[in-house]
């Protein structure tokens, strides 16, 4: 899962730079699933890892932050 806070990315607790995400997604063999929990995200930001994902061709569930 990856957490967009505001304008920053999240994963596995650890901040994290967009494109080293991207990176770790292709390197990723077989089927993959990307959950993206929105908590309090920029719009920019959210965006962003969604056209990421869809160059990539990456599946991905929305979750919405409470």
């Amino acid at each position: 899962m990856i957490t967009v806070v505001e304008s920053e990315y999240f994963y596995e607790n650890e901040r994290i730079a967009l494109e080293d995400f991207v990176a770790i997604v292709e390197g990723t063999e077989g089927e993959l699933v990307v959950k993206i929990k929105d908590d309090r995200a920029s719009l920019k930001a959210y965006n962003k890892l969604l056209d990421e994902l869809d160059k990539l061709n990456v599946e991905y569930i929305e979750e919405t932050g409470e």
